[in-house]
């Protein structure tokens, strides 16, 4: 027998069968205990054994209740509801007639919610504005303080702060600036309101917001709430979402969750942070679990935002941040609070090509193959089942001799049987080196659980972790194992242990240092579960849960740096939290291979960009279930396309809701599979149109991404960012601007040929055509099945890489640039009236700068340019050109004439020497 019983749960957003609810139960309210039972013999006796202040209670026997699709044992027993604040213990207990087990001793208290509307202090103290409550002998405090436009809110509890010592009466305090905001605090009644030309747009008042905190009989704080009155019509960030971009009406948790597929309001990448158009933005500080409630009020723009959080008990229960600003200033400002933002290197930016099902030498090689053949550019393979399936860092097939669990091994510790499935890596990493490829790794921060495990090196490892303290480890000193579901029973690595973080990662440096490994796909990390599991650093789970995908990916992105060296290695992540932007790349996680699924995952691209995240990618064609259709594939290539990271990547192939038949055992989502699958070249032709034009487009990607990493902008932003005075884009959800120059506008619709698209105000370019476009409007746009609508703001100058005949966007072998970022073809810009552009030079610090201004050309070059020339193409409708000026000097020209988009462009070959 096996009881199974999880307090908290294993989410908010679902009963999992055996938790508690309420988890912290308030008084009168009703406590329902629920339990699992494994193996239950018949006719056993289940009952909880409890006390309630100490006191033993009478026994109450479990009620069996069963689950949909379920026939484990459930049983629940019901306690409460209690009206006053006591303390309660209880176990489990489950008795057959040849044996009894026990559950450890669990423990709550119930609470009481408490008000605070009228403090006893208020004043002024070392330029802050303090509030101070009492209840009973505790004291809980406010304090406001403002500076160069960040408002900054915190709440303790315990002692009666030092400061409220040296406080002074004022008649409040109010923050002007020259940007129009303006910032009243008053003392008594505490309250803040916050104005924007004249207009108000925060209010904190006791009159109807007051703080409120479940507290425990001695005054300890388990939850805080709040209420904010806010101005917007639209509320963005709150992380990764699936449901809608704008979440005003809506009640986002800032709670990491691992789901598969339609996600829909649950989210990997949780944030409590958002901002408005009204010129403003919000971020609590806290890494403990947080619910938003964003209730509008009706027949205004104001919205009442509710925020409940978890806390701990005593001390600094909240830190909330206002940025006063535009969305570039807000998200600036966070990054600044939460760190700065990485750059990715180069390579990240051409193709990726994944699968789970490449788990040996020869069908990796296949693919690469595959690429030649079709000339279709990659820069990037990802393996995820490369692996034994036990350690994680050991190839499928290797032959070696065990080590104690403290061992790390080297490569020339391996061998490799001719007939295995890695018969010769060094051939193997050779042959991607060759190609210009690198290769990403699969990992995930488990010492696996396998049944009946012993004499492997999985044993040695799980033992010598268990030994040293190495993994999470629960309250009563045994070790911590996953509750439920993904990697059941497997134990999960500390990484705030410095000596559990240096033994994981011994294990895996020859990966780096004798394989050639440019970086891992870092995947889970949000099964953190129990409330009774504690960390090395002594947190327990509350404050950790969300916190443990960024400790677990900013150690692997330390193991890179100190092996590659800064900006050479990359981690591809699907979970994290606050201030997931300074261990980038992320993707999306798992989606089915639906338009329902490809509209989500533009949503949550988007928003994973509003909320700080710069760098985000998605499975092209879904990860899961049925085959994509071919004008689903197609769609999703050419919104990857012009995404920051373009990839495709596929579930094993035994299927987690698509268990294939034998004809399409190989479920790829590689071009060349799926045209075979659906039987139609349209999907090669079309990948490998796309795929080019990403390659063709590296110069450009690369200078946005060093863009947005030095001014803290998504690389794929929500036209808010740019536009936040323009009402009309304020509820678009289905457009972006890809770095400072592409407007995109992704199909994400069945069979649709044509859809609305809305241009900004200004001067736009068909990237398709070069036609001229005034903004300001929407327009309806033909969409065939070849062809995303994408446009150019006019005076931008595109920076791309073109082959010797410049070719781009063809559907043929024509097109093809090949896989190298290291160095261009033919640096080329793209000319879509006045304007200007600077990018550098592959491998050195020289700059280029180009700069249309009438009909002539200004073309500067400092230092001194590696490069011979750079290619002028005339890319926007009737655009002349008289002059151009290198350096001062009239240049040395050579009239060209580009295909562009089966276009004939003309253009100059500059020389630069």
């Amino acid at each position: 027998m096996l009881i199974k019983h999880l307090p908290c749960g294993l989410s908010p957003y679902y009963d999992c069968g055996y938790q508690r609810t309420p988890h912290y139960p308030l008084k009168n309210e009703k406590v329902e205990i629920n339990c699992r039972i494994e193996h239950l013999p018949e006719n056993a006796d289940v009952f909880i054994q409890w006390t309630l202040d100490g006191m033993e209670q009478e026994r109450i026997k479990g009620t069996r209740f069963s689950r949909e699709n379920d026939d484990r044992a459930y049983f629940s027993f019901n306690l409460g509801p209690f009206d006053q604040p006591v303390h309660v213990t209880y176990k489990i207990i489950a008795k057959a007639s040849d044996a009894e087990i026990s559950t450890k001793e669990y423990s709550f208290d119930v609470l009481t919610r408490i008000e605070l509307t009228k403090p006893e202090l208020a004043g002024e103290s070392e330029n802050s504005i303090w509030a101070v409550y009492k209840y009973g002998e505790n004291y809980y405090s406010i304090e406001a303080a403002i500076q160069n436009n960040l408002l900054r809110l915190s709440s303790h509890s315990g002692q009666k702060p030092a400061a409220i010592n040296a406080l002074k009466k004022t008649n409040g305090y109010e923050y002007k600036n020259d940007e129009g905001y303006s910032v009243k605090v008053s003392e008594n009644p505490f309250g803040i309101c916050i104005s924007k030309d004249g207009e108000e747009i925060i209010e904190i008042s006791e009159k109807n917001m007051a703080l409120a905190l479940d507290v425990d009989a001695a005054g300890n704080v388990y939850k805080v709430g709040q209420t904010f009155r806010m101005q917007g019509k639209g509320f963005y960030g709150f992380g990764e979402k699936f449901d809608r971009i704008n979440q005003k009406g809506l009640a986002p948790k800032a709670f990491v969750v691992e789901k598969f597929t339609n996600q829909q309001d649950k989210t990997y990448i949780p944030m409590p942070f958002f901002f408005t158009e009204k010129g403003y933005g919000f971020y609590r500080d806290t890494s403990y679990r947080s619910d938003f409630f964003l209730n509008p009020v009706e027949s205004t723009d104001l919205v009442d935002v509710r925020i409940e959080s978890l806390c701990r008990k005593s001390g600094l229960l909240f830190e909330d941040y206002i940025f006063l600003g535009k969305p570039s200033f807000v998200i600036k400002e966070f990054h600044k609070l939460t760190g700065a933002p990485a750059l990715p290197p180069r390579w990240t930016f051409g193709p990726w090509i994944s699968a789970n099902g490449w788990n040996t030498q020869s069908e990796a090689q296949e693919q690469i193959e595959q690429l030649n053949f079709h000339s279709i550019p990659a820069t990037v393979m990802v393996l995820e089942a490369w692996s034994d399936e036990e350690t994680f860092y050991i190839f499928n097939d290797a032959k070696y001799e065990l080590g104690d669990g403290g061992k790390s091994f080297k490569f020339e510790d391996f061998t490799f049987e001719q007939q295995c499935k890695w018969p010769d890596l060094k051939a193997f990493t050779g042959m991607l080196e060759e190609n210009n490829i690198k290769l990403i790794l699969w990992q995930i921060p488990v010492i696996k659980y396998i049944e009946g495990n012993k004499d492997n090196q999985l044993f040695n490892d799980e033992s010598y972790v268990i030994k040293n303290k190495y993994c999470i480890m629960n309250d009563d000193g045994t070790p911590y194992r996953i509750t439920d579901n993904w990697f059941n029973n497997s134990l999960v690595l500390d990484f705030t242990n410095p000596e559990a973080v240096e033994w994981w990662f011994k294990k895996r440096e020859y990966l780096l240092t004798q394989l050639n490994v440019a970086g891992f796909k870092t995947d889970g990390g949000e099964f953190i579960y129990d409330s009774s599991a504690r960390f090395y650093n002594g947190k327990d789970v509350e404050e950790m849960h969300n916190l443990y995908p960024n400790l677990y990916v900013g150690a692997y992105n330390d193991f890179l740096k100190k092996h590659l060296g800064e900006g050479n290695g990359v981690t591809f992540s699907r979970a994290g939290f606050t201030g997931a932007q300074k261990y980038p790349i992320h993707w999306a996680g798992d989606q089915l291979s639906t338009y329902s699924e490809l509209r989500g995952q533009l949503t949550a691209g988007i928003s994973a960009g509003l909320s700080g995240i710069l760098f985000w990618s998605f499975d092209i064609g879904g990860f899961a279930g049925e085959f994509p259709t071919t004008e689903l594939y197609i769609r999703s290539v050419e919104f990857a396309a012009f995404c920051p990271i373009m990839q495709f990547h596929s579930e094993p192939r035994s299927g987690q809701f698509f268990l294939t038949e034998r004809e399409h055992w190989i479920n790829d989502r590689s071009p060349w599979n799926m045209a075979r699958v659906n039987k139609d070249n349209r999907i090669l032709e079309q990948y490998r149109k796309y795929a080019n034009i990403r390659m063709n487009l590296i110069p450009y990607l690369i200078e946005e991404a060093s863009n947005c990493v030095n001014v803290s902008r998504p690389m794929m932003a929500h036209l808010i960012y740019d536009y936040p005075e323009d009402e009309n884009v304020i509820n678009i959800d289905d457009e972006y601007m890809l770095g400072r120059a592409l407007l995109v506008a992704p199909v994400i619709k069945e069979g649709q040929t044509e859809r609305s698209i809305y241009l900004p105000e200004g001067e736009w370019y068909d990237f398709w055509t070069g036609e001229r476009i005034d903004g300001g409007k929407a327009i309806m746009y033909p969409c065939a099945l070849d062809r995303i609508p994408v446009f150019v703001k006019g005076g931008s100058l595109i920076p791309v890489n073109l082959n010797e005949h410049y070719i781009m966007g063809e559907t043929d072998k024509t097109g093809f640039v090949g896989n190298n970022t290291d160095e261009y073809a033919n640096l080329c810009f793209l000319v879509y009236g006045e304007g200007e552009c600077s990018i550098k030079t592959v491998g050195s610090e020289s700059t280029i700068k180009v700069r249309a201004v009438g009909s002539k050309i200004d073309i500067e070059c400092s230092p001194e340019i590696d490069a011979d020339k750079v290619t002028l193409i005339f890319a926007g409708d009737n655009y002349k050109v008289q002059d151009v000026i290198v350096n001062g000097g009239k240049a040395v020209t050579q009239p060209i004439t580009a295909k562009v988009f089966g276009r004939a462009v003309p253009g100059y070959a500059v020389k630069l020497g």
